[in-house]
């Protein structure tokens, strides 16, 4: 029975394959539209789910819909227009595409509609490439789809899917058919699609400029050597001055990230040849390794088969590695990883076309076998590649089986923005902004809390015409992580919550991580009085903080579907409050002991520290928890609240999410506050 039924799978795999060969492009087609589709839904639910907190989708939103609107290039998350950030001349080419649904989520689509659109040029250029070889029958027919198929399950290419929007990705597409005329010869298309792809942005320009390294190393007419390098040049160089009439400072801010070489370019440039060592010990790094790697095992490092086709990422990797965070899994998981990848599958394609032969001198396989074994070689590392580094199966165990914390903090924020007019000006929290970003006026809540615009350009305070903050408390954990140890923001991150109380109105809303503030309501007061906190509960915890007083309840408010909990606490200190600001957690825990739900937030509520806390304060500092709370069994809870002092980093996630991860925290022992009941 069993050889039966293998007998039958191998027939019906082989007529599939057969079928799938005799029509490749309309096979490829297929794919790449189920690619485009199946990506924009994860896309979708991510946004759904508020988990695009990495700023850019925020940003870019905000700069096509005020585009849209006759406001070219304006935004006001950084004082600027965008073009003070990046000469992205694209986007006016975009806009009657989002004009269709002018909502960020259109921009999530066109982003996986690029990138899976990019698969055509590469097919046709890996035709090209396995007919100049001779090859023939099945294996030219196979070889170039299962090229363009490892672009659509390469791990990089879902990953900058996945990674916020961002212009950039969208140079793909015309720059592996600027490849494609160039290995054609044809010079008229071959500009065309140059032109369109450094209109994307000034950096393509590096990729540009290395297709004239690539001619001069081929051999190829004056014409195909020269023209790449002024090309890039000029459109360089132009986009430097158009960048530097924009931006704040009047010159490139991200040289930021060079100025370990020099202030300028120049110097920065000199300091290459005058620090050797440092360089070298800069960029000899295991994450750099680790970088090279991820480029190319997907791939099963075919491209080192073709190594004149690497030259094409010197440029983007000299960019990447010379800067002050070098690189490391984080390129090859974002955005960053773009101009990489049409040396990795140029090279790539030329040394699939290699390989069979190797293989045919190795005499590892017979003549008739090695086309096969370099095809399924291909596939089985792209696939298997796919599935452990990619997000694939993270995307389909997150929509079958949703975490109910990410949901739950979905709904109270959906319920919170709603409050929020259309057309108010509103600064808001990462995760929060790209859903506000279709209007004119949004504001970073992260600049208002340092004081200083990015890299600390210049003094930022929210413009008076800001009405609402819309605050999500965990931001308050990431921006103690991630401040003082980055070096423009260290200075600046000692008073951050005072700021933020400056501007900040009326709390009008409050649910479990969420806040909103209404300066139309009123100014910023403590949410509580300290009546009726005077009921003995009291507790020292390391680091000074002292609980004096505290009181619980549990309700479902009228018209709620949360049942909630609701923690009332008073706060002093013994000296100076010591270890960054530090999180309450509250528990329940049932008649057996067992801790049954518990939740950490921020001291104060976050617009408080722990270093407000006088201990010479006349008033203890009250605040107060709403907590969501599950379906629990009915009956009564014991409500135990304790201080820890969060250890995190910031990393991504497989779904290109910035999360915490939380190392083991200092903590104290717990104080119960009272009992709850639950009906």
């Amino acid at each position: 029975m069993i050889a039966v039924l293998t007998k039958k799978t191998l027939s019906w795999a082989g007529k599939a394959g057969s079928s799938v060969l005799a029509r490749p492009r309309t096979a490829l087609l297929i794919l790449i539209g189920m690619h485009a589709v199946f990506w924009s839904a994860v896309c979708l639910w991510k946004y759904g789910f508020f988990l695009y907190n990495g700023f850019d989708l925020a940003y870019f939103g905000q700069v096509f819909w005020n585009s849209l609107h006759g406001d070219l290039f304006a935004q006001t998350l950084h004082p600027h227009l965008s073009l003070g950030d990046h000469a992205e001349l694209a986007i006016p080419l975009l806009l009657p595409l989002y004009a269709v649904w002018a909502d960020p989520r259109m921009l999530l689509i066109l982003q996986q509609a690029a990138l899976a659109g990019a698969a055509w040029p590469i097919y046709l250029l890996a035709v090209r490439r396995f007919s100049a070889s001779g090859a023939t029958g099945k294996w030219l027919k196979a070889g170039p789809l299962i090229l363009a198929a490892s672009w659509l399950l390469c791990p990089s290419v879902q990953n900058l899917g996945l990674f916020e929007f961002h212009i950039l990705p969208f140079a793909l597409l015309p720059l592996f058919f600027l490849l494609l005329e160039y290995d054609r010869g044809r010079l008229k298309p071959f500009l065309f699609w140059t032109v369109l792809a450094l209109l994307v942005r000034e950096d393509v320009a590096l990729a540009v400029f290395a297709v004239g390294i690539l001619a001069w190393i081929e051999g190829k007419p004056k014409i195909w050597r020269w023209l790449p390098v002024v090309l890039a040049a000029a459109w360089f160089a132009l986009s430097m001055l158009v960048i530097s009439r924009f931006s704040l400072g009047g010159g490139y801010k991200f040289m930021v990230y060079y100025s370990w070489l020099g202030e300028t370019p120049w110097q920065a440039a000199w300091g290459i040849v005058r620090h050797p060592v440092a360089v070298l010990r800069h960029v000899l790094t295991v994450f750099n390794f680790e970088m090279v790697l991820g480029f190319l095992m997907p791939m099963a490092f075919l491209p080192l088969l073709a190594p004149r086709f690497l030259v094409l990422a010197i440029l983007p990797l000299l960019q990447i590695i010379l800067g002050a965070p070098g690189g490391g899994a984080l390129v090859v998981n974002t955005h960053y990883a773009t101009l990489f990848l049409p040396a990795v599958f140029f090279g790539a394609a030329v040394g699939l076309v290699r390989l069979p032969g190797l293989l045919s001198r190795l005499a590892i396989f017979g003549s008739g076998q090695v086309n096969s074994v370099s095809g399924g070689l291909l596939a089985l590392t792209v696939t298997y590649s796919a599935l452990t580094l990619g997000p694939f199966l993270p995307a389909v165990a997150a929509a079958v089986r949703p975490d109910p914390l990410v949901a739950e903090r979905a709904e109270i924020a959906r319920r919170m923005l709603s409050r929020i007019p259309d057309d108010s000006p509103v600064a808001a929290g990462y995760g929060l902004m790209p859903a506000l970003s279709s209007r004119p006026r949004l504001y970073a809540l992260h600049y208002q809390f340092l004081g200083v615009t990015q890299f600390a350009e210049a003094p930022y305070s929210l413009p008076e015409d800001t009405r609402f903050l819309a605050v999500d408390t965990n931001d308050f954990v990431q921006y103690a992580v991630q401040f003082p140890v980055t070096g423009w923001s260290a200075p600046h991150f000692s008073g951050g919550f005072g700021r933020l109380r400056k501007a900040a109105g009326e709390q009008v809303f409050s649910l479990g991580d969420f806040q909103l503030f209404d300066r139309e309501a009123g100014q910023y007061r403590p949410a509580v009085g300290l009546n009726g906190l005077g009921n003995g509960v009291s507790a020292r915890f390391d680091g000074g903080l002292r609980l004096v007083g505290g009181r619980v309840g549990a309700a479902r408010n009228l018209g709620d579907d949360f049942f909630t909990l609701e923690a009332v606490t008073a706060w002093t200190a013994e000296g100076a409050v010591g270890g960054g600001n530090p999180q309450v957690v509250l528990g329940l825990v049932n008649g057996e002991g067992e801790t049954v739900w518990e939740r950490k937030y921020p001291f104060g509520n976050g617009l408080v520290s722990a270093e407000d806390v006088s201990p010479v304060s006349r008033q203890p500092l009250p605040f107060r928890i709403r907590a969501p709370l599950p379906e629990l069994l009915a009956g009564k809870y014991s409500v135990r609240l304790s201080v820890v002092r969060p250890k995190a980093d910031t990393v991504t996630d497989r779904l290109g999410t910035v999360v915490l991860r939380y190392r083991e925290p200092e903590g104290s022992e717990s104080v119960v506050l009272g009992e709850v009941e639950v009906q």
